[in-house]
């Protein structure tokens, strides 16, 4: 099912990237299906668009095309596909052409090569205190895990996606034995008053397009027993339920 473009009403889509879409009705936007075209800004012209790809009953299906820049005829193929974690009550769509996976009681991890790249999704089910979302400095908490094992954190920063129930982190880290380098993003979702569903993306090189593509479509698209965590066309509203 394809989407007419328009230049002149386009819906927002904001998550850790932020584009904009064809202006279409808000009931596709709660399952998404068919054709979605996405533009940098909203004076873009038709043809402009820097990512094209379909969506199946609210997960990103099939072949993607990421252009580098709206001008560019260099592009980069994705292909999605639906993923169930079913022990986790976890749904997303991940990149199709697996390396290897390991799913077990506490996490799952699924892992990919990609040229020179390793990349790993790691999700997880934690019983804490709704609190550790509303730390005023977290970076100090992950410093201190870290330390435990033997690593540094370099770089850390918050995403602001502005929801008390959400929290996005984007970090490095560095192997104090080895000096190996680790690029992640991370998100903790509070799903009740005492349970968080944590996942994140973990990349061995620096800036990584393909690890922030990965993240960006797990958080827009994954859903919980059911519920979506986070809607990235609401500023993130459809999590609750």
């Amino acid at each position: 099912m394809g989407l007419s473009c328009s230049t002149k009403t386009r819906t927002e889509y904001i998550s850790v990237n932020h584009f904009f879409v064809e202006n279409i009705d808000n009931s596709i936007l709660v399952r998404e299906n068919g054709v979605f075209r996405f533009y940098q800004d909203l004076g873009s012209s038709v043809d402009d668009y820097l990512i094209v790809g379909g969506y199946e009953n609210g997960f990103r299906n099939d072949k993607w095309i990421y252009k580098e820049n709206r001008s560019s005829r260099s592009t980069v193929l994705i292909e999605w596909d639906y993923f169930d974690f079913g022990d986790f009550k976890f749904e997303t769509n991940l990149f199709k052409n697996v390396d290897s996976s390991f799913s077990g009681y506490k996490h799952a991890i699924v892992e990919y090569k990609i040229k020179d790249e390793k990349i790993k999704f790691k999700l997880g089910k934690n019983l804490v205190s709704k609190a550790i979302l509303k730390i005023k400095n977290p970076r100090e908490i992950f410093e201190s895990d870290f330390a435990k094992l033997d690593y540094e954190v370099l770089g850390f920063k918050k995403l602001p996606l502005n929801l008390d129930s959400i929290n996005v982190f984007e970090y490095s880290i560095t192997n104090k034995k080895n000096s190996k380098n680790f690029y992640f993003y991370t998100a903790y979702i509070l799903i009740q008053d005492s349970i968080t569903i944590d996942f994140c993306v973990q990349s061995n090189q620096a800036k990584s397009k393909y690890a922030k593509l990965l993240f960006d479509g797990i958080l827009s698209n994954s859903y919980y027993d059911g519920v979506r965590l986070f809607n990235p066309w609401t500023g993130g509203r459809y999590h609750n339920r």
